[in-house]
């Protein structure tokens, strides 16, 4: 398809009446003759519409003339702005908090849908440990949380990462755990304290989320061999130095391998370090300085074990 004055040229009479038209009637005509409807078309297709478009007021003029000939009008849409909604960190630590056996469905769906809005790794950073602060301190809720936790997984893989990050930092610290004494720094003294009280509350956590398919059964049986090598070890270290045993550090790490072999048994005992494991309580059991407390442990450890 052409405008009408392509065709007026399609033979030498009409470029003769053309020629006989004053100059500035054959410049329009000659401009109308360059562009086909398909060349329109195109041109149009590649235009950036945001850029080159008709103002409002032209377009409702066209619509007016439109209606009047019966012919569809144009549609003027408006550019709807969406506002990206920024996340609430404040409110989702404080529903963090607030959360219970009895609230956890109805609190679990606000705070999931908080958590959608977050996007910087520094606030996901933070909902992590406020997490991990919490279960760390309280293992009455340590299911709950990790329930919690694996849901958040599910949502952004960032929280996995930042588990096995905090996986890694439990471990470490366990087996950098030295004993002080009050006397010689209380504040030290405190924080020691404070860690072999998280101990327990943290390695219950992890074995919640390995419930959930989030921690490996790997990841909780390393944990039971370092917390026996670090037991094995700091019985050797006094007996060398004649000093008596680290007894609360000591008495917390059997009761956290009891936990392990407790609640994981199923799982380990097919695993690669069941061996070790089975060793390592026999070297506490029948160590020189073991106290009777320990001693009894190994043994409730050693019928779990014979037991399956």
């Amino acid at each position: 398809m052409t405008f009408p004055f392509k065709s007026a040229v399609s033979s030498d009479k009409s470029l003769l009446n053309i020629k006989k038209t004053n100059i500035n009637t054959f410049t329009y005509i000659i401009k109308r003759m360059v562009y086909t409807y398909d060349a329109i078309v195109g041109i149009s297709l590649k235009m950036n519409k945001e850029t080159h478009r008709l103002d409002d007021s032209v377009i409702l003029k066209l619509n007016s003339i439109r209606k009047t000939l019966g012919i569809p009008v144009y549609e003027i849409i408006k550019k709807t702005v969406i506002q990206k909604k920024e996340a609430d960190i404040g409110q989702i630590t404080k529903l963090l908090n607030k959360i219970t056996d009895k609230t956890y469905h109805k609190l679990k769906a606000e705070i999931l849908e908080l958590v959608k809005s977050v996007e910087n790794m520094e606030d996901i950073c933070k909902l992590t440990e406020t997490i991990f602060s919490i279960v760390s301190s309280n293992r009455f809720y340590s299911e709950m949380y990790a329930k919690l936790y694996t849901e958040l997984i599910k949502m952004k893989k960032e929280f996995l990462d930042l588990f096995q990050d905090h996986f890694d930092t439990y471990l470490t610290e366990l087996n950098n755990i030295v004993y002080v004494s009050s006397t010689d720094n209380y504040d030290q003294f405190c924080d020691y304290n404070k860690k072999i009280m998280q101990m327990e509350s943290m390695l219950v956590f992890f074995i919640n989320l390995m419930k959930n398919d989030i921690c490996s059964i790997d990841n909780i049986a390393e944990l039971c061999v370092a917390l026996q090598r670090k037991l094995i070890q700091d019985f050797d270290k006094s007996k060398e130095t004649n000093q008596p045993i680290h007894k609360e550090q000591d008495e917390e790490m059997i009761n956290c391998i009891y936990i392990v072999i407790q609640e994981c048994i199923d799982l380990l005992v097919f695993h690669r370090h069941m061996e070790e494991i089975n060793e390592n309580n026999e070297k506490i059991r029948t160590h020189s300085l073991v106290n009777s407390k320990i001693k009894f442990k190994c043994m409730d450890i050693g019928d779990v074990i014979k037991k399956n």
